[in-house]
């Protein structure tokens, strides 16, 4: 990307397909959530169990994304003939995590559905979807990581078309599972396992054949120092994952102990309110592979000029969900559900999600900028300071007065608090 292009149309135009990909790539859980929901509350509450525990080990593990985008990226810009070494030495940590992970999970069901707070009522529904989503789960991460890794390498319009290619067909096949073939839940946890492995084998072949990598992939020897970085900069980012995770799964948790309905509205905002965060994580992408490449150049002067722009898309992305919620709430939840108990109870504090949304567009735009400056030990610690100190204490009120909107309080305070912590640290390292 050359120097005009770090105008606000070239910086969204870069960002745009990784917009784009962020956007679809929520809505694997999301499809499935929309159109379970339609058929059946109690499928919506038992699959929203299942997909809290797979989800879980997916974003546990979401150091494979940020540190594959942020070791390719920081390669090109300081040394580009290590590529295929960063590229192998991230596909080869996520296979070994994926079928450790598959292992763990299949063997572990009884206790991860205690955990969870699985009940007689639903445990059908839970285990029909969890466990054929454990078969794919090696190909869930595999995927997650080459899509990563094309947009290290700056190749966001293959990483979307991917992306989109296997939306669709896990749309698809989950539509025809439910409502032509009476497959039920089975039927659309498989539709999204299979989008997933396709996905990974067309991915890792269009990467095998990238220019930056063509010839060099099978032949690279990993030294040493490259698994030792990979290693230090994955450990602080599953640190941060854990507890962000951990945050999630609690806020599940809790809200199954207050009910069915409560259990689905849940679910239902769950995906919502993650819908605009991970569409603003194409712009946090943006920061990390252009932040990844100017800092290790030593161009702060530039590195200045992105993020400063980066930060005000994200706020204007942010404002425009604000609008989209406040204006069209009735729609997007009858999208999900026709339960009037269920749809009653989320309009009851509707208000505080839309409010909620110019929050989390800056703080997942901050963590995209600390991505991209390797500043992964500082996102762990406050993202456990936040967990433990903020979101912990308000959820565990929500949970002993049985009301839903304060178990949602904790989780939108924590991202305050992370956007908060992450203008500190970028102000200091880029700005001071």
């Amino acid at each position: 990307m050359e120097r005009e292009d770090f105008s606000y149309k070239g910086l969204f135009l870069f960002s745009l397909p990784s917009i784009l990909s962020s956007l679809l790539e929520p809505l694997s859980a999301t499809v499935d959530t929309a159109l379970v929901g339609q058929v059946s509350t109690e499928w919506l509450g038992g699959m929203a169990l299942a997909v809290t525990l797979i989800s879980s080990f997916t974003w546990m593990f979401n150091f494979l994304v940020h540190a594959s985008t942020q070791s390719v990226a920081s390669s090109i810009g300081s040394d580009p003939q290590s590529v295929s070494e960063s590229v192998k030495t991230a596909l080869l940590v996520a296979l070994f995590i994926g079928l450790v992970t598959t292992l763990f999970l299949w063997l572990a069901k009884p206790l991860l559905y205690k955990m969870v707070g699985v009940t007689p009522k639903v445990y059908a529904h839970t285990d029909a979807y969890f466990s054929i989503r454990v078969y794919g789960h090696s190909f869930t991460l595999l995927y997650t990581t080459l899509v990563s890794l094309l947009r290290g390498l700056g190749r966001v319009n293959i990483s979307f078309f991917m992306v989109g290619l296997t939306t669709v067909i896990n749309a698809t096949v989950t539509y025809l599972a439910l409502f032509v073939f009476d497959w039920g839940l089975e039927g659309a946890a498989w539709g999204t396992a299979g989008s997933f492995t396709l996905g990974s084998l067309i991915s890792f072949y269009i990467l095998i054949n990238d220019k930056n990598i063509k010839g060099r992939f099978f032949k690279s020897k990993i030294k040493k120092e490259r698994w030792f970085q990979f290693g230090k900069n994955s450990i602080n980012i599953f640190g941060r994952s854990f507890t962000l995770t951990t945050c999630f799964f609690l806020s599940t948790r809790f809200a199954s102990s207050l009910g069915i309905q409560d259990l689905a509205a849940h679910q239902i905002l769950l995906q919502v309110w993650l819908f605009c965060s991970f569409l603003l994580d194409g712009v946090a992408v943006t920061g990390t592979v252009l932040g990844a490449k100017y800092y290790s150049m030593g161009d702060i002067k530039n590195l200045r000029l992105i993020y400063k722009r980066l930060l005000l898309l994200g706020g204007v992305i942010g404002l425009v969900f604000t609008f989209v919620y406040a204006f069209g709430g009735e729609f997007i939840i009858s999208l999900f559900t026709k339960d009037v108990d269920v749809t009653k109870l989320i309009f009851s504090f509707w208000l505080m999600i839309v409010l909620s949304q110019l929050f989390n567009a800056i703080a997942f735009v901050y963590d995209g900028l600390l991505f991209g400056l390797e500043e992964f030990k500082y996102l762990r610690i406050h993202m456990m300071i936040g967990g433990i100190i903020v979101f912990l204490p308000i959820a565990t009120v929500g949970q002993m007065k049985e009301s839903l909107a304060i178990i949602w309080a904790g989780m939108i305070i924590l991202n305050i608090y992370r956007g908060l912590s992450g203008f500190m640290k970028v102000r200091s390292v880029v700005f001071g």
